[in-house]
């Protein structure tokens, strides 16, 4: 539905039962073939699980996807430094703390984004002290960033904490208690 809102069109439109074929863009040209580079199953098992379902999805829409398996290495190679590519899975381990989209995408970051609004942000959210100023501003690169969605994030690990015989002032905390400095500091023995 989103598609078709914005122009596109399809010789064969999807349905519950049937695969796309033949998406055309909103000028009438054929959606133009596209290549999705991915770590195999031996190296990622993962995104090379993730390569495989957009891979599908992408099919189902009728857009000609073909992923192609390569190194972690060359992946990097082509993303950062050739620029020679159309989609890519890369694998990164990031901070709670999301500074990184500024390092990334403001000023003079690899992907450099000009709107000006997002070095606004991004000025401000180097220098904020407090937490509930800086969310502000991260929800603010984030909506400036989804205008243009550089990158659309597809999983995140997730942390078990088993803990007994203590209590927490708190039930949930962002990253598991792991990454909570101080954590056992705020533990509280059970009865």
């Amino acid at each position: 539905q989103f598609l078709k809102s914005v122009g596109y069109a399809w010789d064969v439109e999807p349905t519950n039962d049937t695969l796309g074929k033949g998406l055309l863009l909103p000028n009438g040209q054929p959606f133009p073939a596209v290549s999705l580079l991915s770590p195999s199953e031996e190296v990622d098992p993962l995104q090379a699980k993730e390569a495989a379902w957009i891979d599908t999805q992408a099919k189902y829409l009728g857009m000609p996807v073909t992923v192609e398996y390569v190194s972690p290495q060359d992946i990097r190679y082509q993303v950062f430094s050739s620029k020679d590519y159309d989609m890519a899975i890369v694998g990164w381990r990031l901070s709670l703390y999301p500074g990184y989209l500024c390092e990334w995408f403001g000023g003079q970051g690899q992907f450099n984004n000009n709107e000006a609004s997002l070095k606004s942000e991004c000025d401000a959210l180097a220098v904020e002290s407090d937490l509930d100023s800086a969310r502000g501003h991260l929800f603010n690169i984030q909506s400036v960033l989804a205008q243009e969605l550089p990158f659309i994030p597809l999983y995140a690990g997730m942390t078990y904490d088993a803990y007994q015989n203590v209590k927490y002032p708190f039930v949930n905390v962002l990253g598991g208690f792991t990454s909570l400095y101080g954590a056992p500091a705020y533990a509280i023995p059970s009865p």
